[in-house]
């Protein structure tokens, strides 16, 4: 076993994996196959932060018969750490450490401490990200992380078989430098879990009115990159800790309100709107109907907002049930307050 350490000086905000950065340990793993019984583990890279900046430990299988020695060093490493941050880990990483342990009688923490694997959260927001694959590597891209070289899995295998009878120097570099950057790599993208938690975090800041739009300013959890979606008409403009949500106006147009109830309403087609059974009583019959639950509405004109799905209100539509959904654009839409802080919750739980 030989074990190469490196100094990291990678700034990133890991608020929503731990309050204390020194919680964390980062880590991949490089094997000859994916099964533990039938490959080697050559290689475990990890990486935790101390005094100001992070350390880095690519444990290195030399000879071919380290395992042992390698995953009795990772442990010790492991125990002191209380989140064990990965991408993938949780389906392949993680479960091939235990196996191997298992197998070379290794005690460990491994099962037991908690893990934070990066790639549940990327590969629920491919979408969102505009990504067609969610490999580490397509996540680096979005940050425009800079790897020192690129080697295929598959290549790597071949120049490990290979480094373990030749001993070339060259073949070690390029196995050390592979996972050197796969850890470089996971660090950068740590802030890649904040994304789920901007619903819950989201402050609105300040809002600014015009004639045809309102914007809501707020602060987020940081972003590694930036994420711009349209909802509805509503656009969600988002970078570092801010975020811009831009709300159109319809104005000067008459939309619909439908009644719930509609069994208690009369239709009056003359008047093409629907009024509550009470009122009804002093329609003549012949000018009157059972309302139905597409003909009980009456009208509003004014100015509209979209309105987001799971948002609960009065709501508006521009034609029938199956129209476009709308809000009154009142007073408190343009406040800081519960109805606006609510509003772009719905927007950013529909999104995110």
């Amino acid at each position: 076993m030989i074990i190469f350490e490196y100094t990291e000086d990678i700034n990133v905000d890991t608020a929503h994996i731990s309050d204390e950065l020194s919680d964390i340990l980062y880590f991949d793993i490089e094997t000859t196959g994916l099964s533990a019984k039938r490959s080697d583990l050559y290689l475990i890279g990890c990486s935790y932060f101390s005094d100001s900046a992070f350390r880095t430990q690519l444990i290195f299988n030399d000879n071919g018969t380290s395992e042992p020695e390698m995953l009795s060093h990772f442990e010790q490493i492991l125990k002191n750490h209380k989140i064990l941050v990965s991408y993938n880990g949780d389906t392949f990483d993680i479960p091939y450490l235990l196996k191997k342990m298992e197998q070379f009688d290794v005690d460990t923490t491994l099962d037991n401490i908690q893990s934070v694997d990066i790639y549940r959260t990327t590969r629920k927001y491919k979408k969102l990200l505009r990504l067609d694959s969610a490999k580490q590597f397509d996540i680096e891209h979005l940050i425009d992380f800079q790897r020192n070289t690129f080697i295929s899995g598959g290549d790597l295998i071949s120049a490990y078989k290979h480094y373990l009878s030749s001993h070339d120097e060259s073949l070690l570099d390029d196995m050390l430098t592979h996972n050197h950057d796969d850890i470089r790599g996971l660090i950068s993208i740590s802030e890649f879990v904040n994304i789920p938690h901007i619903p819950d975090d989201f402050q609105i800041d300040d809002i600014s009115d015009t004639i045809d739009s309102i914007t809501y300013n707020c602060s987020i959890p940081k972003l590694p990159c930036r994420i711009t979606e349209s909802l509805n008409g509503i656009l969600v403009n988002a970078c570092d800790t801010h975020m811009h949500v831009v709300v159109p106006k319809t104005r000067d147009t008459e939309m619909k309100y439908f009644f719930k109830d509609y069994k208690n309403y009369y239709y009056l087609p003359m008047e093409h709107m629907a009024i509550h059974k009470s009122m009804a009583a002093y329609v003549d019959d012949a000018h009157k109907e059972k309302a139905t639950k597409d003909n009980a509405f009456t009208t509003k004109t004014g100015s509209f907002i979209p309105c987001p799905p799971g948002f609960h209100g009065e709501i508006f539509y521009d034609t029938d049930l199956k129209g476009n959904r709308f809000l009154s654009d009142s007073t408190e839409l343009h406040e800081k307050c519960e109805q606006s802080h609510a509003y772009i919750l719905a927007v950013l739980n529909k999104l995110f």
